[in-house]
């Protein structure tokens, strides 16, 4: 309805999720890994493809990429909204960011604070919702997101720590803070594992600065 070009990607969801893919609006791009290889995968096969999608676009106006995670916490009008703040920053990663407050699940809200106090204080940069699944940029940044190390969750705190150390400079857009309730039953996060991995990420950072 809004005019965007949608790719979906199926990260090994198996035949019980296959007629959720089939309702979908037959002009959407699906992508599919047999086997379930993790959110940071899935979101560089989407980028490879719409890098193939993409080629000889105009410098001066390169289109926009929106990424939004699948777990019906964001809305579509808070997309729109990203892509503005894209638009208006092409060459910045532009973070749909949530109020980390009450609304949120005390693991979530908990989990959040921490890493934001560990990734400014290894980084220097100030990051409002280093968890946020909805952010943009200008597909010419399309090659450097996928040289970004990691297969799942800590994909995405890599892509933080990647922009925050080439100085490319990060927009942040206010957006709904949606959860089905406090427990956040629709999240894959796997609380200790995925956590390790994120935290790993960011001191392989602090231990590749330290030594530049």
């Amino acid at each position: 309805e809004r005019g965007y070009r949608l790719i979906v990607v199926d990260d090994g969801g198996g035949a019980d999720y296959l007629p959720i893919f089939e309702g979908l609006d037959p002009r959407t791009i699906i992508l599919r890994h047999p086997e379930n290889r993790g959110k940071g995968a899935a979101i560089k096969t989407g980028l490879a493809h719409l890098q193939t999608l993409t080629e000889g676009f105009d410098p001066e106006n390169p289109p926009l990429v929106g990424v939004m995670d699948a777990d019906g916490q964001h809305l579509t009008s808070d997309m729109a909204r990203v892509f503005e703040g894209a638009a208006a920053n092409p060459d910045k990663l532009t973070l749909g960011v949530r109020v980390v407050g009450k609304e949120m699940p005390f693991r979530s809200r908990f989990g959040n604070g921490i890493t934001r106090a560990v990734f400014r204080m290894l980084t220097g940069a100030k990051v409002s919702d280093t968890q946020t699944g909805l952010r943009a940029h200008s597909v010419a940044l399309i090659p450097e997101m996928l040289g970004v190390e990691g297969d799942r969750y800590e994909y995405e705190m890599g892509v933080l720590a990647y922009v925050a150390r080439n100085r490319l400079g990060f927009t942040e857009v206010p957006i709904a803070t949606l959860y089905e309730d406090k427990r956040n039953p629709t999240s894959h996060f796997r609380a200790v594992r995925d956590s390790l991995r994120i935290y790993a990420t960011l001191l392989k950072f602090a231990g590749s600065s330290f030594l530049s």
